[in-house]
C-alpha cells in the first residue's frame, strides 16, 4: 500500500473540508478512497465529481477492502454508532469532535477501540486557536523543563484566554 486509503462518513461542511485535503494531496501519504452521505443524490454527485466511490451507509464503507480507515464527520448524536460500526470492521477511526455526546457512549468507543486494538482519535486542532498561541510563546520563553496549569476561559468575544 502506498498510501493510507481513507474513506469519509458525512459530507456537510466539516466533511468537503477533510475531503478537500485528501484531494488536493495535502495530507501526505493518505488519499479519499470513498465517500458516505445521508443524502444519496449529493453523495453519489460528489463521488462521481471526485473520481472516488460512494456508499450508502457507513458499515459499507467500513467493510470495503479498499478503505484502510475512515474519518467521521456526522452530527454528534451519531458518532457512537457509526464509530462503533467501524472499529467492528476493523478500522482506524478519526472523529470529529467531540467524541460523543455522552460520557457513556465516548468509554464506549474507546472500550471497542481497546478490545479492538485499533486507534481511535478525537480531530481537535486548535494550534490557531489565542490560548494555544500563547502558550506555545510562553513555553518557548522558558529555560528548561516547563509545567503549566491553565484555566481555559472564554470572553466576552468567546476567545480562549490563558491566566
Amino acid at each position: 500500500m502506498d498510501r493510507f486509503r481513507l474513506g469519509i462518513v458525512g459530507l456537510g461542511r466539516h466533511g468537503e473540508r477533510y475531503a478537500r485535503h485528501l484531494l488536493q494531496g495535502e495530507v501526505e501519504g493518505a488519499a479519499l478512497a470513498g465517500v458516505c452521505r445521508r443524502d444519496p443524490a449529493f453523495g453519489e454527485r460528489f463521488a462521481r465529481a471526485n473520481g472516488v466511490p460512494y456508499f450508502a451507509d457507513a458499515r459499507a464503507l467500513a467493510a470495503s477492502p479498499d478503505i484502510d480507515g475512515v474519518i467521521v464527520v456526522t452530527p454528534t448524536k451519531a458518532h457512537r454508532a457509526v464509530a462503533l460500526e467501524i472499529l467492528a470492521a476493523g478500522k482506524p477511526v478519526l472523529i470529529e469532535k467531540p467524541l460523543a455526546e455522552s460520557e457513556a457512549a465516548a468509554a464506549e468507543i474507546a472500550q471497542a477501540a481497546g478490545r479492538a486494538g485499533l486507534a481511535c482519535m478525537v480531530a481537535h486542532t486548535m494550534r490557531r486557536e489565542v490560548l494555544y498561541r500563547d502558550l506555545a510563546r510562553r513555553i518557548a520563553a522558558q529555560a528548561g523543563p516547563v509545567g503549566i496549569d491553565y484555566v481555559y476561559v472564554l470572553d466576552g468575544r468567546g476567545d480562549a484566554v490563558l491566566r
